[in-house]
Formats: structure tokens, C-alpha cells, sequence
């Protein structure tokens, strides 16, 4: 079995690993990436403002990821995982496929749950 490693959003243990093999499935789609400059704008007396360029702005990823307990991606371990980086409030590196993205902070993330799969109970005798 190889491990097919399709990227990550994170830093060590607190990280949420792309893959795809016989054993996991936790892919993204629909990647979108937002780039943007900024600009100034100076009013001119009888004439059209002039824009003047000061730098670029934050860009923004977004994606799909899908957890699916029938793919072995645990879907409440990885809210977890989502909840620990988004409460952190530090960047995180972001690797899409072989494209490093750069280190981005997770502002928000939805969930989405058609089934809610309670943990499996065992009593133990002494």
C-alpha cells in the first residue's frame, strides 16, 4: 500500500493531510484563489482621481474538502483538527498538489454533516 500524499494545510501534529490511498481518501476541489493589489486614490481638482499603487493585498484560497467515514477520513477528528488551527489564530503552511501556497490563516470553515456517527461505547468490567 502507498500512501498518496496530496498536501496539507497545517504545521506537525495539528494538520489536516490530503491523501489518497486503499486505506484514506481526504481530497479538495474546487480550489479558488484570490489575488489583489491596493491602491490609493488621489483626487484631482477639475480632473479624474489618480490611483497610485502601494503594495498587494492578502490573497485567499478556498476549497471543498470532503470527510467521509466510508474513506477512513474521520470526520469528527478533523473538525477538531479545523477547530484547533482556526481558534490558533496563526498561520499555517498550504500545500495544494506539488504547489506550495504560502502560509495562510484559517479565517472561517463550514460544516456540513448529512450523518452524525456517535463513538462506539464498550463497558468494562473490573
Amino acid at each position: 500500500m502507498s500512501l498518496g500524499v496530496l498536501g496539507y494545510f497545517g504545521n506537525g501534529l495539528k494538520a489536516v493531510l490530503f491523501t489518497c490511498s486503499s486505506l484514506q481518501v481526504l481530497t479538495f476541489k474546487d480550489v479558488q484563489v484570490n489575488r489583489s493589489a491596493r491602491y490609493a486614490q488621489h483626487d484631482v481638482i477639475g480632473a479624474m482621481p489618480i490611483n497610485e499603487y502601494v503594495g498587494k493585498s492578502l490573497s485567499t484560497v478556498s476549497f471543498t474538502i470532503t470527510l467521509s467515514q466510508d474513506h477512513n477520513a474521520v470526520p469528527m477528528l478533523y473538525f477538531d483538527v479545523l477547530k484547533n488551527i482556526l481558534e490558533s489564530g496563526q498561520a499555517q503552511k498550504l500545500i495544494l498538489g506539488p504547489n506550495y501556497m504560502g502560509e495562510y490563516v484559517l479565517e472561517s470553515y463550514d460544516e456540513s454533516r448529512k450523518h452524525l456517527y456517535a463513538p462506539l461505547l464498550r463497558s468494562h468490567s473490573p
